[in-house]
């Protein structure tokens, strides 16, 4: 069986994105169902829009915590 990954580009392509905003954690920034790009601690960049309500934005953890990787440290606006 083969498996098909996408591309990271893939979708970026296809969308009209505003300039990256970065975030230090709290309360949703933008209305939930709005489409959005996120760019996380630990370096992962999003391949394509998700809704922004899809996401964890507050940075509630300790600093010692593993899991704080995946805070978003930087997001933007997408329009497909």
């Amino acid at each position: 069986m083969t498996r098909h990954t996408p591309s990271p580009t893939a979708n970026a392509q296809d969308v009209t994105a505003s300039p990256w905003v970065n975030w230090t954690g709290g309360i949703c920034p933008v209305p939930t169902d709005t489409m959005i790009m996120t760019r996380l601690r630990n370096g992962w960049l999003s391949s394509g829009p998700a809704k922004a309500g899809y996401h964890r934005w507050d940075h509630g953890r300790t600093p010692e915590s593993p899991l704080r990787a995946n805070d978003i440290v930087a997001y933007r606006v997408v329009q497909s």
